[in-house]
């Protein structure tokens, strides 16, 4: 399978933008509301100039299909991985995810996690196919 990872570069905002605000995509969010283009804009300053985090565009062939980031929290380092929904379903994501595990290796980051909605249902095979263990469920009510 010809996937790879590169370094999110400016560029590339736009069309993570695109991605970000596809309805199937925003559905398997934690906040799933659109966001605009200045917000968007202003989150990936941040990331990009965070000198611990690690993003990258996830290529399927020469062409970007999807993001993978690692964001450093405390002591760990949180996933947070999503595919343009063209490509979805070619095990692209579970790929990007191992390569994206190797590159922690190879920065020396100790542990991963990620949260992932209940419904998704291809994001929790993506992360049990590369051995990440299932640790916690979370429970919410609205009480207003």
């Amino acid at each position: 399978m010809d996937v790879s990872l590169r370094p999110v570069k400016k560029k590339d905002i736009e069309t993570i933008y695109s991605w970000r605000n596809r309805p199937e995509i925003r559905e398997m969010m934690f906040d799933s509301r659109p966001i605009s283009l200045e917000d968007h804009r202003a989150f990936w300053k941040k990331v990009l100039d965070d000198k611990t985090a690690m993003s990258f565009i996830i290529t399927y062939g020469k062409e970007p299909v999807g993001v993978v980031r690692l964001e450093k929290n405390g002591n760990l380092y949180e996933v947070d991985i999503f595919l343009d929904p063209s490509a979805q379903g070619k095990g692209i994501g579970s790929e990007a995810l191992r390569l994206a595990v190797e590159a922690a290796k190879g920065m020396g980051i100790r542990k991963l996690v990620a949260k992932i909605k209940k419904g998704n249902a291809a994001s929790h095979k993506a992360f049990l196919k590369n051995n990440f263990k299932e640790r916690y469920l979370y429970y919410e009510r609205d009480v207003l």
